[in-house]
């Protein structure tokens, strides 16, 4: 896989990194874990945890959705992959007209995290692109302080309908 590839490239690179990886449903724990174990790579699966990996996190790698918005909220700075079939991408371009696909950058109106999307999504990529972010204290700085202004635009309760509104409004 090639999240197991891109954490095998960074390690290689920083020796004292540590990798968390938050799973949401206990169902999957123990496949995730044996799949992590196979890869030979030395990553912490946690369980239910993904809010205080996240806030403990220098830097997240995540699929688009709303673990973006979440990590955004965080002021966690992201790299936002998204890779999925074909038929789906090709789909997906055809009828959705959105510059990007995560939403501190459809809120933002902006490229303010960066989005590696579908044949882009390589282990090679991704981790020259997280071992740049990790090497540059400045950029993951500025990183933080625009997603700040992300969440402040979002607001007090009702936040995510305030999203949702947004992106709504950029699809027509």
């Amino acid at each position: 896989p090639v999240m197991l590839r891109t954490a095998d490239e960074i390690k290689r690179s920083l020796k004292g990194i540590q990798f968390l990886l938050p799973v949401a449903d206990s169902v999957f724990e123990k496949r995730i874990a044996r799949i992590v174990k196979e890869g030979g790579i030395d990553i912490k699966v946690i369980n239910n945890n993904i809010y205080d990996v996240m806030n403990v996190s220098d830097l997240v790698i995540t699929a688009s959705g709303t673990a973006t918005l979440e990590a955004a909220c965080l002021r966690t700075p992201m790299i936002v992959v998204y890779k999925t079939s074909l038929t789906t991408w090709i789909l997906g371009n055809i009828l959705i007209k959105l510059p990007y696909v995560s939403l501190p950058n459809i809120l933002a109106g902006r490229r303010i995290v960066p989005e590696l999307l579908q044949f882009r999504v390589t282990p090679n990529r991704l981790a020259n692109l997280a071992l740049s972010l990790l090497e540059d204290s400045q950029e993951l700085e500025e990183m933080k302080a625009e997603l700040d202004k992300v969440t402040r635009k979002l607001g007090e309760p009702g936040a995510i309908e305030r999203a949702a509104r947004i992106v709504v409004k950029n699809l027509a």
